[in-house]
């Protein structure tokens, strides 16, 4: 159940991001879809339970500070600068390790937690994992 203080988040466009999510979406927008099972901004959103556009919103601070200058929002957090950072430090192989696990988080646990936040997970229509074939 969705309560009355995220809501007025919500409405806001402050809605908190995990550090998994901010990981997988940053490690995204810094190197693409490429070797992922998830290969657009669409099946982006569908796993995470976030809109596209929410989720735009959020790569374009990272855009931000990658140094881009188009598609860009300054207004990034401390928990995306942080994140940044570290895919920065780590490497792309060793970021990739990372998300390829997080990507593969249990279908069933993903909905639990979709549907504690008020998601309508019959409605998000969610990609189950186990359903795609990982190469």
């Amino acid at each position: 159940m969705v309560t009355k203080n995220q809501k007025t988040l919500q409405t806001k466009g402050l809605v908190e991001y995990s550090l998994d999510e901010t990981i997988v979406y940053s490690f995204i927008t810094m190197y693409g879809y490429s070797d992922l099972w998830i290969k657009s901004d669409e099946e982006l959103s569908k796993y995470l339970g976030r809109s596209v556009g929410s989720i735009k919103k959020q790569m374009m601070n990272i855009r931000y500070l990658m140094g881009c200058s188009t598609r860009v929002l300054s207004d990034y957090s401390k928990l995306q600068k942080e994140v940044f950072d570290f895919i920065k430090s780590e490497g792309y192989y060793e970021v990739k390790v990372v998300v390829k696990d997080l990507i593969k988080d249990d279908y069933n646990k993903r909905k639990s937690m979709l549907k504690m936040k008020g998601y309508d997970i019959d409605y998000l229509k969610l990609v189950d994992v186990r359903e795609v074939v990982m190469v």
